[in-house]
């Protein structure tokens, strides 16, 4: 691809988060919009398959969960629940239907059991309402098939270069969202702020949470600069993709994004930079950068003063997080069912005065995990992961370049997951769920890929 065409295509994409920008304040109906995306998606499909999963990777931000109730703006609940979901469950009857052999194992039967039991205990424990079936098919079914699809795309330059320009159309439209909510205190997706912390300085796009946006905001970049590596975008992309990605996670004044984001990006340079010298001065001057940085924000602003200092906060979230292990040993094996801890919690989870303090999540992902499912459905999410984060003899090391690549940015992602997994539900906020299950289905696919390599040259 020629340095020209390289520029079209990134003007194009600029363009395209312009105008989706201007779409979203005309006031489209979200469900018209989602039917064109959605139906030009499945238009590419016919030329790759690839471009279904593609497209779920570019919309679904933009058709959050959390955002208008109304036809203002882009979110719909419909749009959310129906349109960008079909993508993913779509990719895989196209799969099928097209011949080709998907690659199972014992993963895929623990995600399943995960899956199933989640299900059942769901369906037996609230009798099957409306609301609560819809919240299980977002938070298992859609990252279930999501996981399929990567684990049995075949990775190449072509869906990198994909991806990399639908993250660079991300960077577009955070950075216009994250202007005009710093600047006015509104959040484009919500006419009523729900969140006390989505507000003035705290910025959360269509995420509904800052902590959602800044696990988010990681992954674009990285898939960005993996692109990069690969020799397939321009260095320029990457320096302006990456300084508007910090600054998107500093507007979240968020701990936990601040933290996450810095280890991940210190496990990347320690994975892709070369032995040597080189490497240690690479590590010890983003570091060094990075607390610089944080120092420097945090004299000149007395609200980060505040929000790192946090007492209240913390000790809010220790409280709830008491509870939900209590609401755990109380039915430690099969739990109270999945999608039910805001019918259960209300006897654990209250102040000194007897008021319930908060509704749905113990704001620990495991932990609400472990209330709902107990050990019996815990169990099989956690050996899925163990399973595709170990591979028999094959180590990171045996990788080639381009595959330790892909392998270390996923690892990132996880990373960044994982730290702000302790103070958030994830599950409620289905694009940074997903993206976990995407994750550990590219590392899966690098190595599976390998081992049937290794196996074919023994």
């Amino acid at each position: 691809m020629t340095p020209l065409r390289i520029n079209i295509a990134l003007a194009a994409i600029a363009a395209a988060g312009v105008g989706f920008y201007f779409i979203t304040a005309a006031q489209v109906n979200p469900n018209i919009v989602a039917c064109i995306f959605v139906g030009a998606t499945v238009i590419l499909a016919w030329f790759d398959i690839r471009y279904l999963f593609i497209g779920w990777a570019l919309f679904a931000p933009y058709f959050a969960q959390y955002g208008a109730e109304s036809d203002t703006g882009i979110a719909s609940n419909v749009s959310h629940n129906f349109y960008v979901p079909f993508i993913a469950i779509v990719s895989v009857i196209v799969l099928i239907f097209r011949g080709k052999k998907l690659r199972f194992g014992k993963e895929d039967l623990l995600l399943l059991a995960f899956v199933a039991y989640a299900l059942l205990s769901s369906f037996y424990a609230t009798k099957g309402r409306y609301e609560d079936v819809r919240g299980i098919y977002l938070a298992y079914l859609v990252p279930f098939f999501l996981y399929t699809i990567v684990k049995n795309l075949d990775i190449d330059a072509r869906l990198i270069r994909a991806m990399a320009f639908a993250f660079i159309f991300h960077v577009v439209v955070l950075i216009i969202m994250g202007l005009i909510e710093y600047q006015t205190g509104l959040s484009l997706y919500t006419k009523v702020l729900r969140f006390a912390d989505v507000g003035r300085g705290r910025i959360a796009a269509p995420f509904g949470s800052p902590i959602s946006l800044g696990v988010f905001v990681p992954l674009v970049f990285l898939f960005i600069f993996q692109a990069y590596k690969l020799q397939l975008l321009p260095r320029f992309v990457v320096w302006i993709s990456g300084a508007v990605c910090a600054v998107l996670i500093i507007l979240t004044f968020t701990r936990s994004v601040w933290l996450g984001a810095f280890l991940t990006f210190v496990y990347i340079l320690y994975r892709t930079s070369d032995d040597g010298a080189a490497k240690v001065m690479r590590l010890a001057g983003f570091v060094a950068a990075a607390v610089v940085l944080v120092l420097t924000l945090t004299l000149a602003s007395p609200d980060i003063q505040q929000r790192l200092a946090g007492e209240e906060n913390v000790k809010f979230r220790v409280v709830m997080a008491q509870a939900s292990v209590n609401m755990f040993f109380d039915k430690p094996i099969i739990g109270w069912g999945a999608g039910t801890f805001d019918d259960f919690s209300d006897r654990y989870l209250f102040d000194a005065l007897g008021v319930y303090i908060v509704k749905d999540t113990s704001h620990v992902t495991l932990l609400t995990l472990l209330a709902e499912l107990g050990v019996l459905g815990t169990l099989p999410l956690l050996l899925f992961i163990y399973y595709n984060l170990s591979f028999k003899h094959l180590r990171m090391s045996d990788l080639s370049a381009e595959d330790r690549l892909i392998v270390a940015v996923n690892v990132g992602g996880i990373i960044s997951f994982a730290i702000n997994a302790f103070l958030i539900d994830f599950r409620f906020y289905s694009i940074s769920y997903s993206w976990f299950f995407i994750n550990l289905g590219f590392i899966q696919n690098v190595y599976r890929q390998n081992l049937v390599l290794d196996n074919e040259t023994v």
